[in-house]
């Protein structure tokens, strides 16, 4: 690869994986920062239940998003078709937003912020397995297989470092992944 050419970290990382070229800084760096990202809001759940009721966290969850995301959708005229479509965005809303953002906190109360973390990022893998229970329909081709297996076997080993131990910890692991199979629906 040309040294000259400049190509963008996620790209990077993919062309390594292709090229079997050895990841370099700045790949391990995009690669430590999407997990402090993607972890760190499991952590602060965590914490925050020292204090604050699992509801009340998703509460203040939803709301400073919402304060956040509506003038933003509103400066860019966003808003303008919410009220024929109120239905959909509602539902919407319900499945992806409120029943995660609830379901998390409680489940959290049984399990670790890590096992939460890992057990949300196995949504693709329980939509290849259960998703046509639930009318969606997709080709597995080899490579979408060999993914699944890979993403399979890279739960399994993050779980039985970090596996339930007891009923009530088992019940966390229930909590935490039902929602995110139904929120991740295309029908909607």
């Amino acid at each position: 690869m040309d040294m000259s050419t400049r190509i963008p970290v996620s790209q990077g990382v993919a062309h390594a994986a292709r090229t079997n070229e050895k990841m370099g800084a700045r790949a391990w760096l995009a690669f430590a920062a999407l997990g402090v990202v993607w972890g760190l809001p499991f952590l602060l759940i965590k914490v925050a239940l020292r204090g604050i009721a699992p509801l009340e966290i998703a509460w203040w969850e939803l709301t400073i998003g919402a304060a956040v995301l509506l003038p933003l959708a509103a400066m860019r005229r966003e808003l303008s078709d919410v009220g024929r479509h109120w239905h959909p965005i509602g539902a919407l809303a319900l499945l992806q937003l409120a029943l995660p953002s609830s379901l998390i906190p409680i489940s959290e109360q049984w399990i670790r912020s890590s096992l939460a973390g890992v057990l949300a990022a196995t949504a693709p893998l329980l939509i290849a397995l259960l998703g046509p229970l639930f009318g969606i329909r997709e080709h597995l081709d080899l490579r979408r297989v060999a993914g699944l297996i890979v993403g399979f076997l890279g739960v399994v080993g993050l779980l039985g470092l970090d596996a339930p131990r007891d009923g009530a910890q088992w019940i966390g692991v229930a909590l935490c992944c039902w929602p995110r199979l139904l929120t991740r629906s295309r029908r909607l």
